[in-house]
């Protein structure tokens, strides 16, 4: 059977099939007719005998002349030895001759008679019949010669099917050459061989089929190359990336794993584990699975795990189902060291909550805090207690010591304190020198006693400042609730009233906000400018000026800072600097309407002037909250058709740092707007830039209490180069404020600041030069 499998051979059984059905049906036609006319023969030459019988004989035996009837019979037997056995009768019957053959030898040799006929014929004369004759008719001879025709009709019609075959054979073998070169050329491609070209000689079905399995083969070939470059680039790509990525068909066999996977569990990569399955391979690894944890993932297709490995990485593991065949589906499990992201995920919570310099916690967990204890002690009819406190004099430490040491002596604060609180008191440092302590208590007496062991143990406190000896002492203003303040978001601003309270009265004392007191109430009044801040919104009571910001290298103007300021409707317009108005703003929530009025007034400034250089503003840290700001910001640049990069936003560093979190949400938000983001301030109050990987600011303007005496002091000058190293390992510019003379300059272009800031420059006016003034802008630097 198996060659039957060829076409040829089964076209030639066919073909074979057909000639000898129709030669078997020639053969039985042929063999009738030869019959019929055998027969038809058989007959007439029986009649001829009797006509010629009768002419013969009847004559002689009406004569009776047997003897000439005798010499008749005899010529007749010899000429017609199949007439036998003649016997003539008279017309009564009786014998007149009688001629009986004789078997000889020769007779003996000859073929047994297949068949004989015995006649008997009337001997009529003129009517009358005279006799009869009776013989023997054999058919030997005739049956002899139809059976020689019938076998060379047989052979004849094998010899002609033997032909047919044959040729037919060499035919097809002619007609499938080409076919079988195909087929071998098949399933050569097959086993990925695809270099071999057939030639087309014929312009028939065949030559039309060897030019589409030519064309077929180019195409094979390029869409071959296509997916090996596919596969190559795939393969390159998931070498080079960091997850891990391994194929498992739905037997548990690995068809493909990258580099990565090998790295994470540390496999050789020498080993081939293909048509191995995953669980033998992690059996396999050095590592052990120490710690296991199921996430929760955004596709419902997939699952997540977390894995504490042996050697402190930590991995997630994410599974997909991967359709495959009908049989079932493909695993796909992807890989990833997760642990710098959960490291940096765990340094960010906890900046998110912690002051970088004292490890208190800041700003942003006192504010959340702060309300979860005054719901605690309303329920549980508990006092809370804020102590609000700040170091006298810190100011003049800073100016006569430096930053640095003002941050030691702030750390030493934060020591002292912390170890004199409760493990369920909460100690924060807001910002800068300001501290608040929350406390539950059961009488106001509780948190008294607890201001002057603070103070107690300050007094006896001493500090080194370069080869001085100071004692530092602060001044605490305490705040209850839900008594006297209904409110415990009020709670901040009645003990700032009382800290302020305490050093009216000579500092290194505390105080109790009592709103029943006539002195807190106009200290109150002092440091509330809500009314003043409310007028100036709504009837134009602010003025904005503008100070230029210069590039180092060509002294050409880089962009102008705009600075508000507030005209006190009691001094006939007199201006009021932000320092006196802007605390009380961010306070009372005002600082939102304050930005966004600086915002507007600067894009519309922008739009005005459209030849003038770009435009810094500074923004609250208490905008980091407001999310439809950069929205905001966005539409008006998009109404006045304003290029993004053309504005600035400044961000105090104690600000952003202090709520990290909110911050880098902010910053993420103005970038994809397209501003430029700069740190203001930068270096106040922190000994480390670690955060700064984690903020994506563009610039940093060093604070200008390290600029002011930056020829004079070797501390500062070190501190300063420190910064901009840092700023251009990560690829930031640097501005320095508080220029003020050109020795100051110099020192700033020395150190490779790249932009510059100060009354030596010039000083902040409402009409400054630079709005009518298109800018030069130095090569490298964006505008």
């Amino acid at each position: 059977m198996i060659g039957f499998k060829s076409l040829s051979n089964r076209v030639i059984a066919s073909i074979s099939a057909v000639l000898g059905a129709l030669s078997l049906l020639l053969i039985i036609n042929l063999t009738s007719l030869l019959d019929d006319f055998s027969q038809t023969e058989e007959n007439r030459n029986i009649t001829q005998i009797n006509d010629f019988l009768n002419a013969s004989l009847s004559p002689l035996l009406f004569s009776q002349d047997f003897a000439r009837a005798q010499h008749l019979l005899k010529e007749l037997e010899k000429n017609y030895p199949e007439i036998q056995n003649i016997k003539v009768q008279d017309a009564f019957g009786h014998t007149a001759v009688h001629m009986e053959s004789h078997t000889n030898s020769t007779a003996q040799e000859a073929p047994v008679a297949l068949k004989e006929l015995s006649t008997t014929i009337d001997l009529n004369l003129a009517g009358e019949k005279v006799g009869s004759v009776v013989y023997t008719f054999k058919f030997d001879r005739y049956e002899a010669l139809k059976q020689k025709l019938q076998t060379e009709i047989i052979i004849s019609l094998v010899i002609a099917i033997l032909a047919a075959f044959l040729l037919v054979s060499l035919i097809m073998r002619y007609l499938t050459k080409e076919l079988k070169t195909l087929t071998i050329a098949s399933q050569a491609i097959s086993q990925g061989n695809d270099s071999a070209n057939l030639p087309v000689t014929r312009d028939d079905e065949v030559g039309q089929l060897t030019q589409s399995f030519n064309n077929m083969r180019l195409a094979i070939q390029e869409r071959t190359s296509e997916l090996q470059l596919e596969q190559n680039r795939l393969s390159s790509l998931l070498n080079t990336m960091h997850l891990g990525v391994l194929f498992e068909t739905s037997a548990k066999n690995i068809k493909y794993y990258n580099s990565a996977f090998c790295s994470i569990w540390h496999l050789n990569t020498e080993d081939n584990i293909h048509n191995t399955s995953l669980e033998f391979v992690l059996n396999q690894s050095p590592l052990n699975i120490v710690k296991r944890k199921q996430l929760k993932p955004t596709n419902t297709d997939e699952e997540l795990h977390e894995y504490l490995l042996s050697n402190g990485k930590i991995v997630l593991e994410s599974h997909m189902l991967v359709h495959q065949t009908e049989a079932g589906n493909g695993h796909l499990w992807i890989y990833e060291d997760i642990t710098n992201e959960r490291q940096m995920q765990q340094e960010l919570h906890h900046m998110a909550a912690y002051d970088a310099l004292t490890g208190l916690y800041n700003r942003h967990s006192f504010n959340v805090e702060i309300k979860h204890m005054a719901s605690y002690a309303k329920r549980r009819g508990h006092f809370l207690a804020l102590l609000f406190f700040d170091i006298d004099e810190f100011k003049l430490i800073n100016d006569t010591y430096g930053h640095a040491r003002g941050d030691e002596a702030l750390i030493l604060i934060a020591n002292t304190v912390k170890n004199l609180i409760r493990e369920e008191e909460w100690l924060c440092r807001l910002g800068g020198d300001e501290f608040a302590l929350l406390s539950l208590v059961d009488t106001p007496s509780e948190a008294e006693e607890l201001a002057q062991r603070i103070l107690d143990s300050m007094a006896e406190t001493y500090h080194h400042f370069n080869g001085d000896t100071i004692r530092l002492t602060t001044s605490i203003g305490i705040s209850y609730y839900p008594e006297p303040s209904h409110d415990p978001e009020l709670l901040t601003s009645h003990a700032d009233i009382a800290m302020y309270q305490a050093k009216a009265r000579g500092k290194n004392t505390f105080c109790i906000y009592n709103p029943e007191t006539s002195d807190m109430d106009k200290e109150f009044a002092r440091l509330s400018w809500k009314d003043s801040i409310d007028f100036a919104l709504k009837n134009s009571g602010f003025e904005i000026h503008y100070q230029g910001i210069y590039n180092c290298d060509n002294n050409d103007i880089h962009h102008l800072e705009s600075l508000i300021r507030l005209k006190d409707k009691a001094l006939e317009g007199q201006l009021i600097y932000p320092d006196r108005f802007i605390p009380v703003a961010e306070k009372s929530g005002q600082i939102l309407e304050i930005d966004r009025y600086v915002i507007r007034h600067a894009i519309e400034t922008l739009a005005s002037y459209p030849q003038m250089p770009s435009i810094a503003i500074n923004i609250s840290g208490k905008s980091f909250d407001d999310i439809t700001l950069p929205s905001y910001i966005n539409e008006l640049m998009q109404l006045h058709e304003i290029p993004p990069e053309r504005l600035l936003i400044e961000l105090t560093e104690t600000e952003t740092v202090c709520d990290i979190q909110d911050a880098r949400v902010f910053i993420e938000s103005l970038r994809n707007i397209g501003c430029t983001i700069c740190l203001d301030d930068f270096g106040t109050g922190f000994a480390s830039f670690s955060y700064l990987k984690y903020l994506n600011v563009d610039v940093l303007k060093i604070d200008g209490t390290f600029i002011k005496d930056l020829d004079s002091s070797f501390e500062n000058r070190l501190f300063v180069e420190s910064i901009v190293n840092v700023a251009k390992g990560l690829g930031k510019q640097t501005i320095a404020e508080f220029v003020e003379n050109e020795d100051i300059l110099q020192e700033c272009i020395k150190l490779g600041i790249d932009m510059v800031q100060g009354y030596h420059l010039d000083k902040p006016q409402k009409e400054h030069p630079a709005l009518y003034l298109a800018p030069k802008s130095s090569s490298g630097d964006p505008q």
